[in-house]
């Protein structure tokens, strides 16, 4: 996603317009199948509820809109690394506020994510200092 948001010739307003466009047909015909099923839950819910729903969706567009405009600013390499806060965050809270399990399976998984991007780090620090630069 983030390269491909970086290569995209438009601003972050049009591309995320373009996004939405695209995927309003899945969107719909999901809802579309849910409603045939009668498992359509969203036209049951009540005022508060609905307009929190509403609501959290216009609230996502800034972050998007922000994420679009600064992935064009930075090095796709940066992007990437930056890419991985979200899951860390998101395991953290898991983990300290929710109370979820992580048991070994899950760590060993996780140790091979985070040693792949820690031998990344390493080689770009490696070229980084053969090209002269002192740390």
């Amino acid at each position: 996603y983030g390269f491909i948001r970086k290569l995209a010739p438009v601003g972050a307003l049009v591309g995320l317009t373009w996004e939405t466009l695209i995927l309003l047909p899945f969107a719909l015909g999901y809802l579309a199948h849910h409603y045939a099923a009668g498992s359509l839950q969203f036209a049951q819910l009540g005022a508060l509820p609905l307009a929190v729903l509403l609501g959290s969706g216009m609230i996502t567009t800034v972050p998007l809109l922000m994420f679009a405009a600064g992935a064009r600013r930075i090095p796709l390499s940066m992007l990437g690394m930056l890419q991985y806060f979200s899951p860390v965050l998101q395991l953290l809270a898991g983990l300290l506020l929710f109370g979820e399990a992580f048991d070994v399976n899950r760590l060993i998984g996780y140790g091979w994510v985070w040693l792949g991007v820690v031998l990344y780090l390493v080689a770009v620090w490696r070229q980084y200092r053969a090209a002269g630069h002192k740390v």
